[in-house]
Formats: C-alpha cells, structure tokens, sequence
C-alpha cells in the first residue's frame, strides 16, 4: 500500500495523532503533517510501513485508536529502556498541551495503568467532593485553598466527557459556542426594549437569559 520510509521528523506528542491521520488516510509517503511552530518533543525514526503489520514489527492495528495503543506502547518500552522509574511517572503526559486537553489525557494514561473511575456517576460524585471542598475552603475565607480545590474540580470534570464517548475540548468548545448565542440573544433582546444590562439586576438578566433559552438558543 505505502512504501517503507524512513524519517527523523521531530513533532510534538500533540501532533502524534495526527501523525498516524495523515500516513493511515492518504498523506503520500514521505510526507509528514507538521504545524506552523513545531516544538521539540519527540522524534520519529523508525522505518514504517502502512498496511503491512502495523505499526512496527508484527503488530497489526486495524484502527486509529489501536494505532495510538500501539505507539503509546513503544514509547512506554523506550521510556523503560531509559529509566524505567521515570517511565512510570505521568510528569512526561501531555506538558504542551492547553490543560483541559492534559487533565482528559492523564486521565486516559492512569485508566491504562489500571487506575480509573468505574463510569461517568462515580466521575460526578467526585466532582461533587470537590465542590463541597471549594465550599469548605470558602467558608474559612482561604482564597488559596478554594483555588487548589477549584483545579481539582476541574480536573475531574475534564474526564467525565470520556466517559459517554466525548472529549473534553470538544464539549467545552460546544459549551462556549452555546453561551455566545446566548448572550447575543440576551444583549438583542435587551436592546429592543430600550434596557442596558449593566443596569439591570440579576433576576432581570435571568429572565432575559430563559426567554433566550426558551427561543432555542441553546
């Protein structure tokens, strides 16, 4: 199918998918998706073949997702010829990536390490925890504290969408685009009326954002 090639391209671990996109659906030999400011990070050399078994060696991979298993897997066994105690570590996963994205990817790299929550109630139970902590830190007026415990929210309720098949950025960007809307609605139909919003008070704007809500802008 593809011919053999051999590269030395260095990429960021975030391009690494998009790696494997380009060579498994269609990017000629040779040829390496890059972005406009690649980082150092890591550097493929090695001779890949596509459709012959995959993805180097005599493992097969039929899917994107098992091609990822795969070379999650040969970077592991490199990490461990290296230092194998540092390879346990997750301080390697994800550095470069925004940290919505990071938090959904320590997650998945702890659930292959056997360490994960059993489904998407447990994920929001601790979610619930961490509230209630935000709560606690706030009632004995530590900022610091309530920030630590905000992150670990956070944190949590970055990998809940995994757990019904989506990823985090994709729900948060669906969530911001819905809010833009939103508030569009609330500011068009604020300025029909003759309001000004920084006028108004809370429960005014609240009803203005349910009748926007109601009219679909969702």
């Amino acid at each position: 199918m593809y011919s053999s090639l051999a590269t030395s391209v260095p990429i960021t671990e975030a391009q690494i998918p998009q790696f494997y996109k380009d060579a498994t659906f269609g990017v000629p030999a040779g040829k390496v998706a890059s972005t406009e400011s690649p980082e150092p990070g890591v550097t493929i050399e090695r001779d890949s073949q596509f459709g012959v078994p995959h993805i180097y060696g005599d493992t097969r991979a039929e899917t994107v997702e098992r091609v990822l298993e795969n070379w999650e897997k040969i970077k592991q066994q490199e990490r461990e010829s290296k230092d194998a105690d540092a390879a346990k570590s997750l301080a390697h996963v994800g550095r470069g990536l925004p940290s919505m994205m990071r938090a959904e990817k320590l997650g998945e790299k702890a659930r292959r390490a056997g360490m994960d929550w059993a489904n998407i109630r447990d994920v929001l139970a601790k979610a619930r925890e961490e509230l209630d902590e935000v709560e606690q830190a706030l009632d004995r007026n530590d900022n610091a504290g309530a920030g630590e415990e905000l992150g670990d929210l956070m944190l949590a309720i970055a990998n809940a969408p995994r757990f019904i098949n989506h990823d985090a950025e994709t729900t948060l960007r669906a969530a911001c685009d819905k809010f833009v809307a939103r508030f569009d609605e609330v500011s068009r139909l604020a300025a029909s009326r003759g309001l000004d919003l920084k006028s108004m008070t809370p429960s005014e704007i609240d009803a203005l954002w349910n009748e926007a809500k109601a009219a679909n802008y969702r």
